[in-house]
C-alpha cells in the first residue's frame, strides 16, 4: 500500500511517478553515503561521541538498498557536517621528523614504503635541504602504492603531531671527546624541543640522535612531557642485529628468535643470553642438543661493533635505524603493544636505558621485568654507572 506520509514530503505535481522515485533514490543515496562516512570516520572521535548511528526506516517501494530517513536524520546530518569540518585537520595522523639529514630522510622513506600515517613533516633549520628532501621524497609517493604525503613544515606544527622523531644531532669530529660531542648535541636537542613547544597532550617523542640514552634523559627534562611519552630507540637496532647474526648461524628465521641487547646503547651494552631463545626453546638447550656453534663473546662483540664497521666503510648507518624507527612509530600509532628494548626511564635505576617495554599509543605502557643472571646484572650496573657519570658531566657544562 502506498505510504502517504512519504509522498507528502515530495510534492512535484508536474513530475511523473518514475521521476519522483529517481529523485528520491538520488537523495537517499547521498544520505546513505553520509551515514557510512559517519560510521567509519567519526564514530570514535571525541567531538562526535554524543552522536549515535542515524535512524532510518526501510522503504519497500525504493528497494532493499534504500532507507527513508526519519526527521532526526536532518539534525544529525547537520551535526555530522559540522563535526566533520571542525575535525578535518585531525582526521589524518601526522609524524614529524626533526632533522632532515640522512637518518631523518631514511626514516621518512621507510614510512612511505610502509604507509602508516597520512602526513610526514620534515623540520630542519637548513630550509633548502629540508625543502629538497621533501620534494625528493614526495616523488616516491606519486607511484600510487602509498597514501602518505611528505612536506616541509615548521617546528610549531611539529609539536602538534602524533609523533615527533628527533634525529637532529652533530656527528663526532676527529679527536673530539665524547663529553664535547654530548655538549654540542644537548644544545641542538634543547633548541629543537623549545622550538616545537607547546606539544600536544598525547604527543610521543622518539629520540633517535646519539648518544640516545643521555639525550632521552634530557629530552624528558626539556620537553615537560610525561616521561612515559618520551623514549629513545635505544638498543632495538642492536637487538635486531643480534637476531640477524643468530639467525644466520642457526639456520632459522630471525622472527623466530628472541634475544635482547640491553643497557646503554654503546660500549657498556650487553646481551641477555640467559633469556635468549629460538622458537621458545632456551638457546642454551639448542646449543647443547645440536651442532649449532654459538660463541657468545664473539657474537656480542660483532653486534656491538657492527655500526662502527659500517660507518668506517660508508660514513653512516641509515637504513637499519630507518626501519627500526618506522617500526616503533607503527607500534605507537596502531597501539600494537609490541615489546621492544628501547631506552626509557628506569625509576629504580635513576637513568634512561634499554629494557624490554610494551609500546602503545601513550608511549611506554609498562616495562617488562626480565630475570638476569649474576653476570648480566653486573653488566647492567656498569651501564647505569657509566650513564650517570656522563649525565653529571653534561649537567656541569650546561
Amino acid at each position: 500500500m502506498h505510504n502517504s506520509h512519504h509522498v507528502s514530503a515530495f510534492r512535484f505535481p508536474a513530475l511523473h511517478h518514475h521521476d519522483v522515485l529517481q529523485h528520491k533514490r538520488a537523495l537517499h543515496s547521498s544520505f546513505i553515503l553520509s551515514q557510512r562516512q559517519y560510521d567509519t570516520r567519526l564514530r570514535s572521535r571525541p567531538e562526535t561521541q554524543q552522536l549515535r548511528p542515524i535512524p532510518t526506516r526501510h522503504n519497500s517501494r525504493l528497494g532493499s538498498n534504500f532507507c527513508t530517513p526519519t526527521p532526526k536524520l536532518f539534525t544529525q546530518f547537520r551535526l555530522f557536517q559540522t563535526a566533520s569540518m571542525q575535525s578535518k585537520a585531525k582526521l589524518t595522523s601526522k609524524i614529524a621528523i626533526v632533522g632532515a639529514g640522512e637518518v631523518g630522510s631514511t626514516i621518512a622513506y621507510s614510512l612511505i614504503l610502509n604507509p602508516i600515517t597520512g602526513d610526514v613533516l620534515l623540520i630542519d633549520p637548513k630550509t633548502e635541504v629540508r625543502d629538497a628532501q621533501a620534494q625528493d621524497l614526495s616523488d616516491a609517493t606519486y607511484h600510487g602504492n602509498t597514501s602518505t604525503r611528505v612536506r616541509a613544515a615548521d617546528s610549531k606544527e611539529a609539536g602538534q603531531c602524533d609523533i615527533v622523531v628527533i634525529t637532529a644531532g652533530a656527528a663526532q669530529k676527529e679527536g673530539e671527546s665524547r663529553t664535547d660531542l654530548i655538549g654540542r648535541n644537548l644544545k641542538i636537542l634543547k633548541s629543537a624541543i623549545d622550538e616545537c613547544k607547546p606539544f600536544r597532550d598525547d604527543a610521543v617523542l622518539l629520540i633517535v640522535a646519539n648518544p640516545v640514552d643521555v639525550l632521552t634523559h634530557f629530552a624528558q627534562e626539556f620537553s615537560g612531557v610525561p616521561k612515559s611519552q618520551v623514549f629513545g630507540s635505544g638498543t632495538f637496532l642492536d637487538s635486531v642485529r643480534l637476531r640477524g647474526i643468530l639467525a644466520n648461524k642457526s639456520g632459522v628465521a630471525a622472527s623466530s628468535i628472541d634475544a635482547y641487547v640491553l643497557g646503554e646503547h654503546g660500549d657498556s651494552q650487553f646481551v641477555a643470553w640467559s633469556q635468549a631463545s629460538i622458537g621458545g626453546v632456551p638457546l642454551s638447550e639448542i646449543v647443547k642438543d645440536s651442532e649449532v656453534e654459538i660463541n657468545k663473546n664473539e657474537i656480542a662483540e660483532e653486534t656491538k661493533k657492527k655500526a662502527a664497521s659500517i660507518m668506517q666503510a660508508k660514513g653512516a648507518t641509515a637504513y637499519g635505524i630507518g626501519g627500526v624507527a618506522a617500526s616503533i612509530c607503527k607500534s605507537i600509532l596502531f597501539d600494537q603493544r609490541n615489546i621492544r628494548p628501547v631506552s626509557h626511564w628506569q625509576e629504580e635505576l635513576g637513568v634512561c636505558l634499554s629494557m624490554p617495554a610494551v609500546i602503545g599509543r601513550e608511549g611506554i605502557v609498562r616495562t617488562i621485568p626480565i630475570r638476569l643472571d649474576d653476570e648480566e646484572r653486573k653488566n647492567l650496573e656498569g651501564s647505569v654507572k657509566s650513564l650517570k657519570e656522563v649525565i653529571e658531566e653534561a649537567k656541569k657544562d650546561q
